[in-house]
């Protein structure tokens, strides 16, 4: 490990410097205002875009402290605790998420085979369990387990009750590559849950192999993408008891409560929701007046920012992103452009129909949701006779949709990037457009070779060039003209495209840097610097001229050789430019627990995705599993690290990655989000304080949670948010 002297900029004596973040030393020539001020607005030195201008900071917000919109009726009510109840009054613990954490549990109990072990054992009546801690069963005491974050040794669709872990045979399950050899045997788990009124909920339990019984009633228990029991809760105690046995590669059970569909909700300290035409994992910028964000499959949207009405939409595809001559190839498509072209000019009209408070004349709104339908019917339809036609235009899904990217805005004009592909085979179009919604050019990128999970890089803005990455291809466009002014293949390792480029200077000399292959000229693509630090998903922060990362990707994991570092470029002479590590600290001496992802490897330390937060000296990380650690920017030793037991990450392997977003300044408070809509507030600094916890509900037809991997922006008072269905206006009313 080597180490050096830091200068480290102090917020607060340099508001100033916080304007320059993403830009490392630009100035912003059009305004004084700090990010994160109304006052604010995007110019050619500094642009918006991706994490705001790319480092999560916005120090002139002040958003409301709390917010929330959950569902009415009984299931806000429950809470849940695995001591039996000794009086009928409510005690125990709110539900995190409808998830039950709180158990009592006896076993093991072995069986005769895999395929028979729910029948081989059968102790006392099990419908009719209601244990104490302390009491046994067949002469197996009966003891407390709680669900943790810290504690999960796959990845699964939600955190899990492990016996893997609670009866020390993690080495027996299976993981990657490597099959699993747990012997027959079964366990049960008992919980009590307290409802503040009768009435319906959604019960789901999982596991390997499980059976269920509530308040004495047997449970069915529903396939993977199968609608869970309706279950009539009573007013008070009630009593659920699983019983869980293992498969031969693991062994857990999990249960989830839901609202039941068309619950309604009640919210807080929300101002607006402005129902979205598609799912997207972008995120809003501000410019002005408007917002802009992104929806699938190609829709860019601006909504005004006083009230959320959409003020234009335009759709981008394949087609619109050729030029013209090569679009008389497609002629049959043609009528299908235009018809979608028609319908998406149409769709501001029907989206400000249904704007409100809380989302309700969204929710369930059939006539919306057939135009949403009609929309996404039209551009797949174009996306895929245009790839039958010509393989230059075919692509394949990406895990996150077909606009993930965030737009990006110099203050005059909006650029996006849509589509990609995934394991090998994908292309992109990019766009620029003026605030009011003119197309100022568009490009077809062709084929790049897209890696196995899809496209996930935002463009940016470097000096008078929109820099993307788009699979194994890094180009440069003219951002007044969009004449390409150089490409150039990258040499990547791993499998993931997550990072972002940023926008840096050396010396006077705009340059990008992709951390995973190299430092980059904006204006020629010259390569600067080839980088040997291995990371394919994390993009880092910049503060004062400093880059901050973390490298502790998948591929980082293989190589055993993830690493804290931060790094300086001095001013550019000639062609080669060596950046100065300031310090480069492996990470086991950081944080020692973090695995290889062996057999005690667990989810909860397997991988950071979201970028780090710089703020007043320290660096502050997230791991998908939902571990914080705070770093000591200077000398990358560990201020502190605490498991974030109140967000509730959901662990399926490449679908669902749990907590995938960095942690965000906002004002005086630090938000970390997980892919639920839940956001903790927490103060900074070297001790953990947590202030807030905030939740934004939309059940889904199965009675579960939206998904969310998107980041807020804050301007003022109010934070603008994107879900799946909806763009919230978050804001003090």
């Amino acid at each position: 490990m080597s180490t050096a002297s830091i200068t480290v900029p102090l917020l607060a004596t340099a508001l100033g410097l916080i304007v320059l973040l993403g830009q490392a030393g630009a100035a912003d020539s059009a305004s004084s205002a700090v990010l994160g001020s109304p006052a604010f607005t995007p110019s050619a030195d500094h642009p918006l875009g991706w994490r705001g201008d790319g480092t999560g900071c916005y120090p002139a917000a002040t958003p409301p402290l709390e917010w929330y919109r959950k569902p009415k009726g009984v299931f806000d009510t429950l809470r849940s605790q695995a001591a039996r109840p000794g009086s009928p009054a409510a005690s125990g613990q709110p539900l995190n998420m409808g998830s039950i954490r709180e158990w009592l549990v006896a076993g093991p109990f072995e069986a005769k085979d895999h395929a028979t072990a729910l029948d081989d054992v059968t102790e006392g009546d099990e419908a009719a369990l209601q244990p104490a801690a302390g009491e046994k069963l067949a002469g197996k005491p009966w003891t407390a387990a709680t669900i943790s974050v810290a504690d999960q040794t796959e990845n699964w669709s939600r955190l899990v009750l492990d016996f893997t872990v609670l009866y020390g045979r993690q080495s027996q399950q299976e993981w990657q590559n490597h099959p699993g050899t747990l012997e027959p045997a079964v366990a049960y788990a008992c919980t009590y849950l307290y409802a503040g009124e009768a009435g319906k909920v959604l019960v789901k339990i999982s596991g390997t192999k499980v059976r269920a019984w509530i308040n004495g009633a047997s449970l069915a228990i529903p396939g993977q993408w199968e609608m869970p029991p309706t279950v009539e809760l009573a007013r008070g105690w009630n009593r659920l008891v699983v019983k869980a046995a293992a498969s031969r590669s693991n062994w857990n059970v999990s249960a989830l409560v839901s609202p039941a569909p068309g619950c309604g909700y009640e919210t807080k300290n929300i101002a607006w929701m402005a129902p979205m035409p598609g799912p997207s994992w972008s995120s809003p910028i501000v410019v002005g007046q408007k917002i802009f964000i992104n929806a699938d499959e190609g829709t860019l949207l601006c909504l005004a920012k006083a009230d959320g009405r959409v003020l234009w939409a335009r759709d981008t595809t394949f087609f619109s992103a050729t030029p013209p001559a090569d679009r008389a190839r497609f002629a049959d498509i043609a009528t299908k452009v235009e018809q979608l072209d028609q319908l998406v000019e149409s769709l501001p009209a029907e989206l400000n129909a249904a704007l409100s408070i809380d989302g309700g004349k969204a929710d369930g709104n059939a006539t919306l949701q057939a135009r949403i339908k009609q929309k996404a019917d039209l551009e797949k339809a174009i996306r895929e006779q245009m790839g039958k036609a010509d393989k230059a235009y075919a692509t394949w899904n990406n895990d996150r949709g077909w606009s993930i990217s965030t737009p990006v805005s110099d203050g005059t004009r909006v650029y996006v990037a849509y589509y990609g592909g995934i394991k090998g085979v994908g292309a992109s179009a990019i766009a620029c457009f003026d605030l009011d919604g003119k197309r100022l050019w568009s490009h077809f990128t062709g084929q790049t070779d897209v890696y196995e999970h899809g496209q996930h890089s935002t463009p940016v803005l470097s000096g008078s060039t929109l820099v993307h990455m788009s699979g194994k291809m890094l180009s440069g466009y003219d951002k007044i003209t969009g004449a390409v002014r150089w490409s150039r293949k990258t040499s990547p390792f791993g499998n993931v495209q997550g990072v972002t480029p940023v926008a840096l200077k050396a010396g006077n000399v705009d340059v990008v840097l992709l951390v995973q292959t190299g430092l980059y000229r904006s204006s020629d693509g010259a390569e600067l610097w080839a980088s040997d630090i291995k990371d394919d998903i994390i993009t880092p922060v910049t503060s004062g001229g400093i880059v901050y990362g973390v490298n502790y990707g998948f591929s980082a994991i293989e190589v055993k050789d993830s690493s804290y570092y931060a790094l300086r470029l001095p001013p550019l002479t000639g062609d080669t430019l060596k950046p100065q590590f300031l310090i480069r600290s492996p990470w086991h001496d950081i944080e020692p627990h973090f695995s290889d992802g062996g057999t005690n490897g667990t989810s909860y330390y397997r991988c950071i995705i979201g970028s780090p937060l710089y703020h007043q000296g320290l660096v502050y990380v997230v791991s998908e599993g939902g571990q914080l650690i705070v770093l000591d920017a200077q000398t990358g030793k560990s201020t502190y690290t605490k498991p974030l037991e109140a967000l509730n990450p959901r662990l399926t392997w490449v679908t669902v990655v749990g907590v995938c977003t960095g942690p965000t300044l906002a004002g005086h408070y630090i938000h970390i989000r997980d892919d639920q809509s839940q956001t903790l507030v927490i103060a900074p600094g070297p001790q953990y304080k947590e202030l807030a916890k905030n939740v934004l509900w939309e059940v889904q037809g199965n009675g579960g949670q939206q998904e969310s991997q998107s980041t807020p922006f804050y301007e003022g008072k109010r934070i603008y948010y994107r879900t799946q269905g909806f763009l919230y206006c978050i804001g003090e009313q």
